[in-house]
């Protein structure tokens, strides 16, 4: 069965290079991240656009919520969210330092009450809500730029770095804890879950890894 592609949206021509994104299809709305700190709001059947806030460095990031909460991660290590219905409404979790240490790389916002950042030398982020404010707890497991983060749920993580190791994670007692680890080749971008014992990985190549979970073994395998 041949899938049909078609064009839903053109950027105008010389606007800043988009380096983040969320399609929000129910609402019909596109959320971008650009080059030059613009966060922009489009309307993809009518093309008007908004610009929601100027971060003042590049944006690395976006994710949302399962209630369409926003969060904003930029290089500067800028990282805030926001209500979609009231884009003004911002709150700062982390304010910019502009220092290799403190750059947003990736993000994930699986419930409510928990998201997590990652960022240089291995640094990954809980943050978690308690009496209404945001704690922060860190995860360790790398030690090189994690650039690429997706959760199973709230319940699985799954993490990858610029050396190729991928930490699998389990939520319990509040926090995320490590359930199995493995190495592959080539700087992992991206992953996606396929079900709880399984998910893919892409490569800075395009090259896509499965991993599963070995019933016999309960190990993670390529």
């Amino acid at each position: 069965m041949n899938a049909e592609i078609k064009q839903i949206f053109v950027f105008p021509d010389e606007f800043p290079t988009v380096t983040a994104g969320i399609l929000l299809h129910d609402e019909r709305i596109l959320i971008t991240g650009h080059e030059n700190g613009y966060l922009m709001k489009w309307n993809i059947d009518t093309d008007e656009k908004e610009r929601l806030h100027e971060c003042g460095s590049q944006i690395e990031t976006l994710s949302q919520s399962p209630t369409k909460n926003i969060l904003v991660g930029c290089n500067s290590g800028l990282l805030f969210s926001f209500p979609l219905s009231s884009p003004r409404e911002k709150n700062i979790l982390q304010e910019p330092e502009y220092t290799k240490s403190s750059r947003v790389w990736r993000s994930v916002w699986p419930t409510e009450n928990n998201l997590l950042k990652t960022s240089t030398y291995g640094s990954l982020q809980h943050f978690y809500k308690q009496n209404s404010e945001w704690k922060i707890n860190s995860l360790i497991g790398h030690s090189h730029s994690i650039f690429a983060i997706e959760s199973k749920n709230g319940k699985l993580l799954a993490t990858g770095d610029y050396r190729g190791l991928i930490v699998v994670w389990e939520f319990k007692e509040g926090t995320y804890q490590s359930i199995g680890s493995l190495r592959i080749q080539g700087r992992v971008q991206d992953i996606s879950w396929v079900n709880d014992d399984a998910f893919a990985t892409v490569d800075e190549m395009g090259h896509i890894n499965i991993i599963e979970l070995d019933s016999e073994t309960n190990q993670w395998k390529s």
